[in-house]
């Protein structure tokens, strides 16, 4: 996961061609804004709020990428709670920004 000029970039994938699953809900004070899907198949599924605080998703993943991009309106933080296969993801499969820096735990929050 990143955040660009583009908004916030989420992306899931493993190492092998089998399935694996990959879900997170995220939460923010503020609002979620222009959620895109990124290269999804028709199992795929994710959902935003009607009040715009929260996005979950659920990622039938068989080795390629999938994930979502988005933005924020007035959002100072974003919790991030991910699962693989039902279990929560170990922080060093987290991988944040172009410095591959891990979280210390899941679910982790981001200050902005």
């Amino acid at each position: 996961m990143w955040h660009d000029g583009n908004g916030w970039q989420i992306r899931v994938t493993h190492h092998k061609t089998n399935l694996r699953t990959f879900s997170a809900q995220l939460h923010t004070p503020g609002a979620f804004t222009d959620v895109t899907p990124v290269h999804l198949e028709r199992s795929d599924q994710f959902q935003v709020s009607r009040d715009r605080h929260d996005i979950t998703f659920l990622f039938r993943n068989f080795g390629a990428i999938d994930g979502l991009s988005f933005f924020t309106h007035c959002a100072p933080s974003i919790n991030f709670a991910y699962q693989s296969d039902g279990r929560t993801s170990p922080p060093d499969n987290i991988v944040i920004g172009h410095n591959s820096s891990h979280p210390e735990n899941d679910p982790f929050t981001i200050h902005r």
